[in-house]
């Protein structure tokens, strides 16, 4: 069962994991992501196919913190307090591919969960999540 759960997590828990990304820069702690998701599946944010339910909460049970989330379009520029999760897509043979990645304020990608995306690469960043403290 681990297994699958980790399956599920690595192959589209991107936007997942960017949010615990960002929890642990806000907190300056480790947060295990596997229990994360286990909590965020109890707490009825995420799916358990990593499907984020709920951004703000989501980041409020990793924080302890408020926050509210809104999706801007790409050429948006974060301001001070403001933390930016960037959505690229690339379109293959009769596929989009759709990956979320944590920027840097200014649209440049500062951390990827898979590493070194093709999407990222060989796509187009088309939005943006923007999480503010509420």
């Amino acid at each position: 069962m681990i297994q699958r759960e980790f399956e599920k997590i690595g192959k589209t828990g991107c936007y997942f994991l960017s949010i615990v990304h960002i929890a642990e820069k806000y907190t300056g702690k480790y947060i295990d992501a596997y229990q994360a998701y286990k909590q965020a599946m109890v707490g009825k944010t995420l799916r358990e196919d990593c499907y984020v339910l709920d951004p703000a909460a989501l980041l409020r049970m990793l924080t302890g913190v408020a926050w509210t989330v809104i999706k801007e379009p790409a050429n948006y520029v974060a301001t001070k307090g403001e933390h930016e999760i960037l959505y690229f897509e690339r379109e293959d043979t009769l596929q989009t591919w759709g990956h979320f990645v944590v920027g840097d304020g200014l649209g440049v990608v500062c951390y990827d969960p898979y590493g070194d995306s093709m999407t990222v690469k060989k796509g187009k960043l088309t939005s943006k999540r923007i999480f503010r403290r509420a």
